[in-house]
């Protein structure tokens, strides 16, 4: 029987080849692998860098603008264009108040520093903040003439609370779940060359439908009354609001304070809940909150400092807040309707005090 046998012939060498081959194209997945890696990681390095000096640049641009600040109460670079820009000498123009909104960082091209925009705001016709419970703000109402003031808080999305209120004026904290009740206290006293006595004036008012008013307000004046409505939410996205006049007597929300004879110090406290707010002010009465734009300007006791830095492609944000000067006078301080005995009764030892011993508990004398 014959027997066929069929020999192929293969190149010497050909499966080393493939081995190779196959050897070189891991080696080369590998190497661009780690390319691609080292190259992915210098960049970010790179980005990392670029924006700690944008995030240095800002910071930087921002504590000057807290210096500018405290040089000058006045001071306001609201639009990074420099347009409405003041300070206490008076109007800046546009050009001139873009050094201070778009400062020159660096000739250097290779630097790449630049301030993109950096506004300042002490003074504007109206001020919006938030407040934590128990936390309050202080306004002054000290350059232009303001006749009525408009109150909005409660707002819809962020302080997510009920808005009505319908119990007692004062509640217990505990479980309390309505927008917040507000205080506000007004302290004013003449101003310059004017003769006449400072006093202040403290309200309160909880949130609440108009038709509860005597619920949810507090006596003005010693007969006035100021309602807050809180039905629904307003087109601004705040579902309360207020309105005060300051020296109106056809109104029953009148202060009685004349903004020609006194400064007037405003504070605004939130109590029982967090308050998103915004405070409009108007030089005439014949202007209607939240129809008319706010006219008067007022004098924040904080500046509010915006700072926008650019490194290369990287863009960092800085904001901040900077205490004007001692404007913030009403914090640490005692202020009541009636007297307040101020003097200090110290004692030499606990045996003495009025609690255990024969001291008096006077304001009439001071025991050694």
């Amino acid at each position: 029987m014959k027997t066929y046998e069929n020999h192929k012939n293969y190149p010497k060498g050909a499966a080393s080849l493939l081995i190779v081959v196959a050897l070189s194209l891991i080696l080369i997945t590998i190497v661009i692998g780690i390319t691609t890696l080292s190259i992915r990681q210098s960049r970010q390095a790179l980005n990392t860098d670029l924006s700690n000096r944008a995030l240095a640049a800002a910071k930087s641009a921002t504590q000057d603008a807290a210096l500018a600040a405290l040089n000058d109460p006045q001071i306001n670079y609201p639009n990074c264009n420099g347009s409405d820009a003041r300070n206490s000498a008076g109007t800046v123009s546009s050009a001139e108040a873009k050094k201070f909104t778009q400062p020159l960082v660096s000739a250097d091209a290779g630097n790449q520093t630049e301030i993109v925009c950096r506004t300042l705001v002490s003074t504007a016709p109206s001020i919006t903040g938030q407040l934590k419970k128990d936390e309050d703000t202080q306004i002054l109402l000290t350059l232009d003439t303001v006749a009525r003031i408009g109150i909005v808080w409660n707002k819809e999305g962020v302080d997510s609370l009920s808005p009505s209120y319908n119990g007692s004026i004062y509640p217990s904290s505990y479980g309390y779940s309505n927008a917040a009740g507000l205080e506000l206290s007004f302290v004013y006293w003449p101003k310059s060359g004017v003769n006449a006595p400072p006093g202040i004036k403290t309200f309160y008012v909880m949130p609440g439908n108009s038709d509860q008013s005597q619920l949810n307000s507090h006596k003005i004046n010693g007969n006035s009354i100021v309602s807050s409505n809180c039905s629904s939410f307003l087109g601004s996205g705040y579902s309360c609001y207020l309105t005060l006049d300051t020296n109106n007597p056809n109104t029953i929300t009148n202060l009685g304070i004349n903004p020609a004879t006194y400064n007037i110090a405003m504070r605004i406290t939130a109590r029982y809940a967090q308050a998103t707010y915004q405070a409009l002010f108007y030089k005439t009465t014949s202007e209607n909150v939240g129809q008319d734009p706010p006219t008067a300007n007022v004098q924040n006791t904080k500046a509010v400092i915006d700072v926008t830095a650019k490194v290369g492609n990287l863009y960092r944000r800085v904001q901040a807040e900077q205490p004007i000067g001692n404007l913030s006078f009403l914090d640490s301080v005692l202020y009541s309707g009636g007297s307040i005995c101020k003097n200090l009764v110290v004692y030499d030892d606990h045996t003495s005090s009025p609690s255990v011993g024969n001291g008096k508990n006077d304001c009439g004398s001071i025991n050694d």
